[in-house]
């Protein structure tokens, strides 16, 4: 199973011509969604219903059941293999992202520099509750600062929490992320690129195979590993939200923390 993951739609403002355009892509976004989503739920009720003997198909006959059991069972299954192929190669992408930024200790490696600031600032692009681009955030700030000068509060008496970070943040340029937010974004990948690949079997053997013929015991292998690391991965990036969230609003910093230190900026 895999559900649909932080896609980012950035909607400029510079223009009313590109906020159309983002406007109409995080539209036909969702719309995207729902239709990927109806087709699970509709299917998998159906599904349901026939196998516990909730609706009578075919006026009871055996066969006509187990053709309606295997016809909504592909259609999820073609559903899910859909969403993992289109949704592993950003998965995979943005544990490779992540990796550069972070390095991997264990081996003392580090990518190069070039590679770590364009790493970085991708990531802050789709995630800047972990990665945050401290130019702007520096800019949103004098902003505020001369609004309230001038007599105008333009936050309506909520600051948005902005807080700062730690002094244990660490930089890559412009970039500021908590090493521990990120290498916990890492592993929400790690665990989102399993999803997708305890998918292949199950379709491997749903195409391959027919009903009668099918290896029953690869579907009770992987698809609950499948389920695990979905939700495991959801969890976990549910967690981290709610985590970073918590430390601005509460502006809860911990011991040794900067007084001017970057701030995280809502996604």
């Amino acid at each position: 199973m895999i559900i649909l993951w932080t896609v980012t739609v950035t909607v400029p403002t510079m223009s009313s011509v590109s906020e159309k355009s983002a406007k109409r892509q995080m539209y036909l976004w969702i719309a995207y969604n729902v239709v990927l989503y109806a087709a699970i739920v509709v299917s998998g009720a159906i599904l349901f219903m026939v196998m516990v003997g909730m609706v009578t198909v075919g006026g009871g006959d055996n066969d006509v059941k187990d053709d309606w059991i295997e016809v909504n069972s592909q259609i999820l299954n073609g559903v899910f293999t859909w969403m993992a192929v289109t949704n592993h190669p950003f998965f995979l992408f943005r544990l490779i992202m992540t990796v550069r930024v972070l390095g991997i200790r264990r081996w003392s490696w580090t990518a190069a520099i070039q590679k770590r600031i364009r790493a970085a600032r991708y990531l802050s692009r789709h995630f800047p509750l972990v990665f945050v681009d401290t130019a702007i955030d520096r800019r949103n700030k004098t902003q505020r600062i001369e609004a309230r000068d001038g007599g105008v509060d333009e936050s309506g008496g909520d600051d948005e929490g902005y807080v700062d970070l730690a002094v244990e943040a660490e930089r890559v340029e412009e970039i500021a992320y908590l090493r521990g937010d990120a290498e916990n974004l890492r592993n929400t990948f790690v665990m989102l690129n399993w999803n997708c690949i305890f998918q292949y079997p199950i379709t491997a053997v749903m195409w391959a195979y027919d009903a009668n013929s099918r290896p029953g015991y690869v579907i009770g292998i992987f698809l609950p590993l499948s389920f695990l690391c979905n939700f495991g991965g959801q969890y976990r990036i549910f967690k981290l939200n709610k985590a970073i969230k918590a430390r601005r609003s509460a502006g809860v910093e911990g011991p040794g923390t900067a007084p001017h230190g970057p701030t995280i900026s809502s996604m």
